[in-house]
């Protein structure tokens, strides 16, 4: 018997209370080191999984903590910042736990993590900014964070 398909969809039911008409970027809340991560931006924009250093600090990392990294990448500003280093984080999303690499930089944000493609593909993510909302499926249940 083959398995049964579980559908990831959207409707106007998934829409914020106040409508569409908003231009809002998708931020979401996440677990990680045993604490709530309030403003992390999910952003399909984006080639990398960003952790501003203030972060990094914040959830107990030290720059010793970090990875090597050889990239220099291109911020929102379109100025050139070097990567600090990568680190590995422990994310608890929904009922969901995640490991995703994180590139570190020394960079003003408005979120605390940038959530970008390597781990929406790697989940399977839809993130929807129309919405408000992500859905991924888990133990093939589908998650709605």
């Amino acid at each position: 018997m083959a398995g049964r398909a579980t559908c990831i969809v959207f409707s106007d039911d998934d829409l914020p209370p106040k409508g569409s008409g908003h231009t809002r970027p998708l931020y979401i809340s996440v677990g990680c080191s045993g604490r709530r991560v309030p403003f992390v931006l999910l952003d399909n924009g984006s080639a990398l999984n960003v952790c501003p250093l203030a972060t990094a600090i914040a959830l107990g990392y030290a720059p010793s903590d970090f990875g090597p990294s050889t990239q220099t990448v291109r911020a929102y500003d379109s100025t050139r910042r070097e990567v600090m280093g990568t680190l590995e984080i422990e994310l608890l999303i929904g009922p969901a736990a995640f490991v995703a690499i994180f590139q570190v930089l020394r960079i003003p944000t408005s979120f605390n993590l940038l959530l970008g493609r390597p781990w929406i593909h790697r989940a399977g993510a839809i993130p929807s900014s129309l919405h408000q909302k992500v859905k991924f499926i888990h133990d093939g249940q589908v998650v709605v964070v």
